[in-house]
């Protein structure tokens, strides 16, 4: 620290260069970008900032106030409330709170916050979405030390930052995003979500936490809540209120009545979410836990070996 002085905005575009000329450049350490006297010597990284400095600037460099940042043990949490009174109506429903990133530790971004709300305005403002969307979770590789770092097995980079994403279908162009800060821990929240325990014999299984094995998946496109009869308006107020289902809304702010088609896997969809994203325009297509709340009978009891291309429609109660 006491090598520190203070940045320009000239240095600054320096280090930015730095960065996508490291991006054409690949080598295993920061340090072959500097070396001397070898058979790919890059005298231009030289010419731009010594290699102290440049560590100097990616250690401390921020767009924040430090005296504003809220404290550790300070907890930003608003998650949307559940009306308490009967919903009757879809337009009734709560709608969704402008957040970009999940848990109750935002503050772990705070530093980043800024740049964060940057990106997602100019994605934003810069492009426009075809009528395919998708809604889904990314892993961006980083093998550092941080709080909320995130292992998902199936992904390409297994270990680094998990964010939810709002993407378009055809080019796969990123036009919003969340970061999730949670880490799994028994004193702290989650954002894994199943509405029910499954039953005797359907496969509980344990693994970093209680976990649910997933039931057979049934493309739907939306899905009745039920079949027959309507919705417990309650329990689809509640519903909304899942940290999942908030993930989608946020994503899906200012999109409204667009004729916008958004696909999602069973992490996230369920009847009372296609219903309300219904009743904002959206049409929806993906595939649903048969665990979810509001699932029709017969799409319960449709068998696995169902013959390819077949279909089961429904209608709301008249």
């Amino acid at each position: 620290m006491y090598r520190w002085k203070g940045t320009t905005v000239d240095e600054l575009y320096r280090l930015f260069t730095v960065f996508i000329y490291m991006g054409i450049c690949q080598f295993n350490t920061l340090e072959e970008y500097w070396r001397k006297g070898t058979d790919v010597e890059l005298v231009y990284f030289r010419n731009l900032m010594s290699y102290d400095r440049y560590i100097l600037l990616t250690k401390y460099l921020h767009f924040s106030d430090n005296d504003k940042q809220p404290l550790p043990n300070a907890k930003s949490k608003q998650p949307l409330a559940a009306s308490k009174q009967p919903v009757t109506d879809c337009k009734q429903l709560p709608a969704d709170n402008r957040k970009e990133s999940v848990g109750s530790f935002s503050h772990r971004l705070y530093k980043l916050q800024p740049i964060i709300s940057h990106l997602n305005r100019k994605f934003q403002e810069l492009y426009v979405l075809n009528r395919s969307i998708s809604v889904d979770e990314s892993l961006t590789l980083f093998k550092g030390r941080f709080y909320f770092a995130q292992y998902i097995k199936a992904k390409a980079a297994r270990w680094g930052i998990k964010s939810f994403e709002l993407c378009e279908s055809r080019t796969g162009y990123l036009y919003k995003f969340i970061i999730y800060v949670v880490r799994k821990k028994n004193n702290e929240e989650s954002v894994d979500d199943c509405d029910e325990r499954p039953e005797a014999g359907r496969g509980r299984v344990k693994s970093k936490g209680l976990k649910y094995r997933r039931k057979s998946k049934k493309l739907m496109s939306n899905p009745p809540a039920t079949s027959g009869t309507a919705p417990n308006p309650n329990i689809m107020a509640k519903a909304l209120t899942r940290k999942t289902t908030q993930i989608v809304l946020n994503l899906l702010e200012g999109l409204e009545h667009k004729g916008h088609c958004v696909t999602m896997d069973n992490f996230y969809n369920s009847p009372a979410l296609v219903r309300y994203l219904k009743c904002r325009g959206f049409d929806c297509l993906g595939t649903v836990r048969l665990t979810r709340k509001n699932i029709p009978e017969d799409v319960k009891e449709m068998k696995k070996n169902c013959e390819k291309g077949s279909s089961l429609l429904a209608t709301p109660a008249m």
